[in-house]
């Protein structure tokens, strides 16, 4: 989710730069084209609002499983 968001994102702010340093108007399309990338990156940001516990929760097992790694490799290198 992070990753599409981040893309999305992108995606949106390098279309708009190009569009006002060529100092062009936006076409029809490409104005709907962006009204889809901010609803779904809307999406993305509501879903990660509504599951915002479980996504915590999961970071802290992340951690817990990179600690554990990291502990293995060092007992590992000893």
């Amino acid at each position: 989710g992070f990753l599409y968001a981040y893309s999305i994102s992108t995606i949106i702010k390098t279309t708009m730069n190009l569009y006002m340093s060529m100092q062009k108007p936006m076409t029809k399309t490409s104005v709907k084209a962006l009204c889809r990338l901010v609803e779904l990156l809307k999406a993305i940001e509501h879903m990660f609002y509504r599951r915002s516990m479980v996504v915590a929760d999961s970071v802290s097992h992340i951690t817990q499983h990179l600690q554990h790694q990291a502990l293995n490799s060092i007992s590992v290198a000893k």
